[in-house]
């Protein structure tokens, strides 16, 4: 996945925004693209109200400029905030099946931002970002199910969409795993693989788990420790 930055400068006479668009790695969680560090890739140029300048760029601009563009209306860097605006581009590269668009339309259809709040649009395009494999569509996919939001109240389902993200190395969702197993709630109830995934989270510094695992007890015996321990071991050498 990479991150594009867009910077917007607003033309006072010719009513056109020039957007400098950068590259890097996303960061984990919140909206895609946020908190990225610079890597000048191109300059695109924008109309005021938004739209590309030349209707011939639309199309091959890439789903990562939309989305900075995008960014900087939601956020209104420069002076520049207009949510639909943002939804518009966000819905650009989301429409291009470009996962991290899907999921930031997504976000702003669970928000009510700059479009009516709709949790049957959220699951939507939250679930076509998780099919691609957008481990933080997956964590949102699973808590709208987990909630009955805009999708049935359904443990397992929820159940299933934490479980894709948590396999992929998203720690955000390891301590909500390890509860599933643990109630057997989605899951077959299972100790070990609760313990498993609050070592994980903790490992990965969840803090607030360390009361749980206490709470957990010692029931397990000394082969069933070494398991919980090789199992972790396992989880982290897939990631890396």
């Amino acid at each position: 996945m990479f991150d594009v930055r867009v910077f917007l400068d607003i033309g006072r006479i010719l009513g056109l925004v020039t957007a400098l668009v950068y590259v890097q790695p996303a960061l984990a969680c919140g909206w895609w693209g946020d908190g990225e560090s610079d890597d000048l890739l191109r300059a695109l140029t924008v109309r005021a109200d938004g739209t590309i300048a030349r209707e011939e760029d639309s199309d091959r601009e890439p789903p990562e400029a939309m989305i900075r563009i995008g960014d900087r209306f939601r956020t209104g860097s420069g002076g520049l905030r207009d949510l639909p605006m943002a939804v518009y581009w966000y819905r650009a590269a989301a429409q291009r099946s470009f996962a991290p668009g899907q999921y930031n339309l997504a976000m702003m259809y669970e928000q009510g931002l700059g479009v009516a709040q709709n949790y049957d649009q959220a699951a939507q395009w939250y679930r076509r970002a998780a099919e691609q494999g957008d481990v933080h569509a997956q964590h949102h996919l699973g808590e709208l199910y987990q909630q009955g939001r805009g999708v049935p109240l359904d443990a397992v389902k929820a159940a299933y969409w934490f479980l894709r993200a948590a396999e992929q190395g998203h720690s955000d969702v390891f301590a909500t795993v390890a509860g599933l197993y643990w109630e057997g709630n989605g899951v077959p109830r299972d100790e070990l693989l609760a313990r498993v995934w609050w070592r994980l989270a903790a490992d990965h510094g969840d803090a607030s788990v360390l009361g749980d695992m206490r709470a957990a007890g010692t029931r397990l015996g000394p082969e069933a420790v070494a398991r919980v321990q090789e199992l972790v071991d396992e989880w982290k050498r897939r990631w890396h």
